[in-house]
């Protein structure tokens, strides 16, 4: 199975990631591995130290490469977590997503993109009282898909 091995030059949450095509590869998975988090052991190669992004054609998917196990000389072992936010593809999405970009109001902004049928839009005000569980103090992200 061929993957390609990148540099990814981008944060891990955006989704047209910047990234720099190192090499590809032919690669054999045990029959242990899976598709959301595989370990990939590739022949040592010093190309592949600078890698910390990958594709997998077969599985349609991007990864993020956690970590790297080196055995000098003989191989190099990759640790990856699927990118789901990079695997999808929105292009025949048809919805209308709300979002609060900073911590530092409660209130969802306004850049709802135009609806075509304005009946199936609503909007639910964002309640600063009420205290949500999974709010993190640093970053508030809502998405609301309608």
């Amino acid at each position: 199975m061929e993957i390609n091995l990148y540099i990814n030059k981008s944060d891990f949450n955006y989704k047209n990631k910047d990234i720099e095509l190192i090499t590809s590869t032919n690669v054999i998975f045990n029959e242990n591995n899976n598709i959301i988090n595989p370990i990939i052991k590739l022949n040592y190669n010093s190309n592949y130290l600078n890698c910390n992004y990958i594709y997998i054609p077969l599985f349609n998917s991007y990864y993020f490469v956690n970590d790297k196990n080196i055995e000098l000389g003989k191989t190099i072992t990759l640790f990856c977590e699927k990118d789901v936010l990079s695997s999808l593809d929105f292009s025949n999405c048809s919805c209308t997503i709300v979002r609060n970009e900073t911590s530092i109001t409660n209130v969802i902004d306004t850049k709802l993109p135009i609806s075509q049928n304005e009946k199936d839009l609503l909007v639910i005000d964002f309640n600063p009282e009420i205290t949500y569980p999974f709010v993190d103090n640093d970053y508030n992200y809502f998405l609301g898909v309608i």
